[in-house]
């Protein structure tokens, strides 16, 4: 299958050449700062200038360790939202880039890289702000359905059943439909980069690219995707289980980590995907 052949000479590119990943090291340090900044926020000296925030926002209880890790999650996603817009928006096109260097033969230069991935920021900022919208409106749906599961009084059937598949397994539908946006949208990121230019050529070449190679996109980003399974299975763990409060820091910095490894794998994927076509041309 092309997506595994994808996956192989991505994890190559980034294995012979370790340039290609420093932008994603960068982005992974900017999301553990914010985890950082964020959970130490009940304490000095971040209290005095973050603390009223959060106060007026969700109470003062959040305020009290270990109480302020139970809104921690909910802080850190939109922290990473933000984090992944505005930097993501230039980081991510600093490695398709080098990879687009690297495919060509040429000497990986950080300066010639950074200086496309400035040029192309508006156009993947807009892109990378109209799929996450599209995630957005996707999950405040399912969240809707998922309230309106918890409310079915049945304790046999398929009412019961229907409810215990949203309520437990409303995590797994949620990353299996973000993949699916992410199959329809991903490819024009490394499209602007590579020379697309325009975001309207940039959207023709990512749905031809979808539309020509489906199962391989899709592929593509669902594999890599697989390893956020175990770290939904491990918060539903810590959920029910007594475990340490600070399982749930050490999850979420563990998921950052995940969030920029798969980013990592189906953007430069893609970016070979989308250069492929144009060596046959």
């Amino acid at each position: 299958m092309k997506a595994f052949w994808l996956m192989r000479s991505a994890a190559g590119t980034f294995a012979d050449n370790k340039i290609v990943a420093a932008p994603l090291y960068l982005l992974l340090f900017l999301y553990l700062a914010a985890l950082e900044v964020l959970y130490f926020i009940p304490f000095a000296p971040l209290r005095k200038h973050l603390g009223p925030v959060v106060q007026r926002l969700f109470g003062d209880l959040f305020l009290h360790y270990p109480h302020h890790l139970l809104l921690l999650p909910k802080l850190f996603q939109y922290a990473q939202l933000a984090v992944y817009l505005f930097f993501g928006s230039l980081l991510i096109p600093v490695s398709i880039a080098l990879i687009d260097q690297v495919y060509h033969q040429r000497p990986a230069s950080l300066r010639k890289a950074f200086g496309r991935a400035v040029r192309a920021y508006p156009q993947v900022l807009l892109l990378l702000t109209l799929m996450m919208t599209v995630m957005l409106w996707k999950m405040g749906l399912l969240d809707l359905l998922v309230q309106r599961a918890a409310r079915i009084r049945s304790a046999a059937g398929p009412f019961k059943l229907l409810k215990d598949v949203m309520l437990f397994g409303a995590p797994y539908i949620n990353l299996l439909l973000d993949i699916v946006i992410q199959t329809f949208f991903a490819a024009a990121i490394p499209a602007v980069v590579t020379g697309a230019g325009r975001i309207a050529d940039a959207l023709r070449m990512n749905f031809r690219l979808v539309k020509q190679y489906r199962a391989t996109v899709f592929g593509l980003i669902f594999v890599p995707s697989l390893l956020h399974v175990p770290l939904h299975l491990l918060r539903a763990t810590a959920v029910f289980t007594d475990t340490l409060p600070e399982t749930t820091v050490i999850l979420l910095a563990a998921g950052a980590c995940v969030n920029v490894f798969v980013e990592g794998m189906v953007y430069a994927g893609l970016t070979i995907l989308c250069l492929t076509p144009k060596e046959g041309a």
